[in-house]
C-alpha cells in the first residue's frame, strides 16, 4: 500500500483531515482578502474548536498564511453545504483571563451573538458557549450552564414576549440564534423609539 494513502486513512481514521475551503478575511484595516482556507475536519464537519485561535489560508496571490485574533478581524468560510461560518476576533475573559481568539459569530443588529466552543473533557464533543452584546455597551453577557434559562429571563426582562418564549423552551442552547433574532426585530430599543 502507498504510504500516502496509509497516511491519509490513518488521518481520516482518527477523525481529523484538513479541507480547504473558500472564503474571506477581513484585516484590522477594514480590506477583504479573498482566500482558500485549510479547515480540520472531524468525521463530518469542520473542527470548530481548533478554528478559534488560528486558520492558515492562501491569499489569492498565492500566499499562504496563519491568521490569528490579534492580526484579523473575522474570517468567513463558504462551506460545501451552501451555509457560511463567520469567525471574528473576540476578546472577553475567562478563568484563563483576557485572551483574545476567534468566536463562532451568529451576527445581530442590536444585539449580537457569539458562541465560544469548548471541548467536553470526557468524550471531546464541541459545546457552545454563548456571549450576548448589546450594540454601543462592552459589556458582554456569558450564557451557559445549568442558570442559562434564569439568565435569559432576566437578560431579556426588557421583552416580556421573549421571556414568556424562554419559560417555555427546551433546551435553551438550540434556539439562541431564533431568540435573538427575536428580540432584534421585536424588542431592541431602536424599535421601541419609534413607536
Amino acid at each position: 500500500m502507498n504510504i500516502r494513502v496509509l497516511i491519509m486513512l490513518l488521518g481520516i481514521a482518527c477523525g481529523s483531515y484538513a479541507k480547504d475551503i473558500k472564503g474571506f478575511y477581513i484585516t484590522p484595516q477594514q480590506d477583504t482578502v479573498q482566500a482558500i482556507f485549510e479547515v480540520k475536519w472531524g468525521l463530518t464537519r469542520p473542527n470548530l474548536y481548533r478554528l478559534q485561535a488560528e486558520v492558515t489560508c492562501t491569499d489569492s496571490s498565492g500566499v499562504k498564511k496563519t491568521l490569528h485574533p490579534q492580526d484579523t478581524e473575522s474570517f468567513t468560510l463558504f462551506m460545501p453545504d451552501g451555509k457560511n461560518i463567520k469567525f471574528s476576533s473576540f476578546t472577553w475573559t475567562n478563568e484563563k483571563g483576557n485572551p483574545q481568539q476567534f468566536a463562532l459569530d451568529f451576527g445581530g443588529s442590536y444585539l449580537h451573538l457569539y458562541a465560544y466552543i469548548v471541548l467536553n473533557s470526557y468524550d471531546k464533543s464541541e459545546t457552545q458557549r454563548f456571549m450576548l452584546k448589546k450594540q454601543g455597551q462592552k459589556t458582554i453577557k456569558e450564557v451557559w450552564g445549568f442558570s442559562t434559562r434564569k439568565q435569559l429571563m432576566t437578560y431579556f426582562a426588557d421583552c416580556p414576549d421573549l421571556v414568556q418564549q424562554i419559560e417555555k423552551r427546551e433546551p435553551i442552547a438550540q434556539n439562541m440564534v431564533e431568540m435573538v433574532g427575536y428580540y432584534n426585530t421585536h424588542c431592541a430599543p431602536q424599535l421601541q423609539n419609534n413607536k
